[in-house]
């Protein structure tokens, strides 16, 4: 392995751990050289309820050394030997981007969304109670990954007496941390993939999530 196809690896593998809770890239030799990248994160998808998701990226050795970058991704990886698989191509700072936009906007085979049993949380409440992962929890846990260390959260509901709508909720998640240009992106567009959030910005120490629950 060359030192720049080794850089580009160390980046990608640190990109993605901001993005997904797990992640494991694997060298690989039995079908030409490449690299088998699995990645595995809780999300609130469109139409589900939340979804433990894998997702499976191969890309070949040669293409690293390459601007921009050809990778597959399995459409079903429960089924990785009958899986369809779908050519992607990326640079290797938008690379961990592209592969969380596949799970985000669903782009995978939607027999292998429906198959997934739907997520939650055990919480020791006398060990009689299950809860499913809020919203709110679901935002603290993208900043958690992110390194940002949350100090409180403040909450404003508006609501709209036209018509019988859930109150729009704006949350303001108060920091200390100094985040990056960069950061700030990939904090928003996780954000922002949410079910129900309308928008996120950035003001001074505090992070504003617009969000309307669906009813």
């Amino acid at each position: 392995m060359t030192t720049e196809i080794k850089a580009k690896i160390n980046k990608l593998d640190s990109d993605l751990k901001r993005l997904f809770e797990k992640v494991e890239i694997k060298e690989k030799n039995n079908r030409g050289f490449f690299f088998e990248i699995k990645v595995e994160s809780v999300f609130l998808l469109e139409g589900y309820n939340y979804k433990n998701v894998h997702l499976i990226v191969e890309v070949e050795m040669k293409n690293l050394v390459k601007d921009n970058i050809k990778w597959t991704y399995l459409t079903n990886p429960l089924k990785e030997s009958k899986s369809d698989k779908v050519e992607r191509v990326s640079t290797i700072y938008t690379m961990a981007k592209d592969i969380l936009e596949v799970v985000t906007s669903k782009k995978m085979n939607k027999e292998y969304f429906e198959s997934l049993e739907d997520y939650v949380e055990l919480i020791n409440e006398n060990n009689t109670s299950l809860k499913e992962v809020s919203i709110l929890d679901n935002i603290k846990e993208i900043l958690h990954k992110n390194g940002i260390l949350v100090k409180e959260v403040s909450e404003e509901k508006y609501y709209d007496f036209t018509d019988f709508q859930s109150p729009e909720i704006k949350y303001a998640f108060i920091h200390e941390s100094l985040i990056k240009m960069a950061d700030k992106f990939k904090i928003e567009f996780e954000i922002n993939s949410l079910t129900g959030v309308n928008y996120t910005s950035f003001k001074d120490d505090r992070i504003i999530v617009d969000y309307l629950k669906s009813n």
